[in-house]
């Protein structure tokens, strides 16, 4: 990861906050991410995980990353 990324913030009011994030029952009030926001048309996938996260939860993290890569 780059040095110093900036970490951008999205509220449910905001045009740019995802349709599809909209219709989930209990959708996240704020969204936080790195990077730009998938093309709304396309097919997306996201990772949401804790700060402490235990090594387990870590390593099976990574393992569904490389899958779902190959996508």
């Amino acid at each position: 990861m780059e040095a110093m990324q900036k970490i951008k913030c999205l509220t449910i009011e905001d045009s740019n906050f995802p349709d599809r994030l909209r219709k989930l029952s209990g959708m996240p009030k704020k969204l936080y991410y790195i990077g730009n926001l998938p093309d709304p048309k396309k097919p997306a996938a996201a990772v949401v995980g804790a700060r402490m996260c235990s090594p387990y939860g870590r390593c099976q993290a990574f393992k569904v990353r490389c899958r779902a890569s190959a996508f």
